[in-house]
């Protein structure tokens, strides 16, 4: 099943074939292409040249390209129609069809229920509180995480008893959640090794007990550097506080086989 979105014109389009399309031809020469748009269907001969209804020639036509006046990559005979020759100046028409409707339907059967359809998403927890998981050996929190195709609990480096959630939807997002017992002043208190590249949208902290004497400020590093070029712009908790998020973030892009890693600067 072809999965296009077919476009409507920008403008109402008729136009007459610039010379005989037949059964065979891959292409279609018309006298105007204004207004059309890719990817798009035309109906061939929906009348003929006396208003006539002439539906044992009419044909539906896909098209994936437009080249000058010449729709090129043409799907023939859809919509239950057949491919059929047509006489130079026959009517080209674009009007809503059963090829726009199936096509619809097509792409959001895909986009709400095949493995490939997924939806997207960049949100995150404004904050997760743990408090342990009667049964669940190794794993202590509210929310349980189990694997599953597009997710896995890779343990942290350098951290024993830490993991950290991948989560791959379709190789597009990638989200770790890195977990340090240590608030003290210091560097490289988690690493971790890049296993995909990403570009960063923001970076938030959440702090289980807060600060009762100052304020906390962290860094993330990558291979060594700072990613907040402005230090102004690290991560601070003040007293009292257990979340902070930025997304002003100086360094952006992580390729694979960066060492990420958490400092507590203060």
């Amino acid at each position: 099943m072809s999965i296009n979105l077919y476009r409507e014109p920008s403008v109402p389009f008729t136009a007459k074939l610039d010379g005989r399309f037949t059964s065979t031809d891959a292409t279609m020469v018309l006298d105007n292409t204004e207004g059309l748009q890719i990817p798009g269907v035309v109906v061939v001969d929906r009348i003929d040249l006396t208003t006539d209804l002439a539906s044992s020639k009419k044909e539906f036509c896909s098209y994936t390209g437009i080249s000058g006046q010449t729709l090129t990559g043409l799907s023939r005979g859809l919509a239950g129609t057949t491919a059929v020759d047509h006489n130079s100046g026959a009517l080209v028409e674009c009007y809503f069809s059963v090829s726009h409707w199936t096509d619809l339907r097509n792409y959001l059967l895909v986009e709400h229920t095949s493995a490939t359809g997924v939806h997207p998403f960049n949100i995150h927890a404004r904050s997760i509180q743990f408090t342990g998981v009667s049964g669940a050996s190794g794993l202590k929190g509210d929310v349980v995480i189990v694997p599953s195709t597009n997710m896995s609990i890779k343990a942290v480096s350098g951290a024993s008893g830490y993991n950290f959630v991948e989560i791959d939807a379709g190789g597009k997002y990638y989200f770790p959640l890195l977990t340090t017992t240590s608030s003290s002043a210091g560097a490289n208190k988690i690493q971790v090794i890049a296993e995909k590249s990403v570009t960063l949208k923001s970076i938030s902290f959440a702090l289980k007990t807060p600060s009762s004497a100052a304020t906390l400020i962290l860094d993330i590093n990558k291979n060594g550097t700072s990613i907040f070029i402005d230090q102004n712009m690290r991560p601070m908790l003040g007293i009292g506080g257990t979340y902070a998020s930025t997304a002003s973030i100086g360094t952006l892009n992580i390729t694979k086989g960066d060492i990420i890693s958490l400092d507590v600067d203060q």
